[in-house]
């Protein structure tokens, strides 16, 4: 079952490299994150019809089930989740993706306190007007 509320520190990171999803992992837990990882697109849809993030960073580029398919799939399910996407590829590339509801961007090599200071602002952005952090803003209270 579903939980409805998102919490606004709850993150799902997807990517194909375990070294990356330990070390975000490793890096925000510290700073009052959430951490949800999947190491597949496939894994991180079931995880979506779970629960639900208030942030998802994902790699564009990972065997199989990419980036890209991901994300359109979010798209069909409306996942009310803000969506980063980190790559490799030029910015451009990345900048085509916004009409797939992609919020923002991190190019690989990844900028650490970029990253923490785009999340802490998606945080924020979701924290209740009562600031007691079960429901977004704009959301009645259960």
């Amino acid at each position: 079952m579903k939980s409805a509320a998102i919490r606004p520190s709850s993150i799902l990171i997807v990517d194909d490299e375990t070294e990356i999803l330990s070390l975000l992992k490793e890096l925000l837990e510290p700073r009052g994150f959430e951490i949800s990882t999947a190491n597949s697109g496939k894994a991180a849809l079931k995880m979506t019809e779970e629960a639900n993030f208030s942030c998802i960073l994902a790699d564009l580029k990972m065997q199989g089930f990419e980036g890209v398919e991901f994300i359109r799939e979010l798209k069909k399910i409306e996942s009310p989740a803000k969506i980063i996407v980190m790559s490799g590829y030029g910015a451009q590339v990345i900048e085509d993706l916004h009409n797939l509801g992609v919020s923002d961007y991190i190019i690989k090599q990844i900028d650490f306190d970029d990253l923490f200071n785009k999340l802490s602002s998606f945080r924020q952005s979701n924290e209740c007007c009562c600031r007691c952090r079960y429901h977004p803003r704009g959301q009645p209270h259960t």
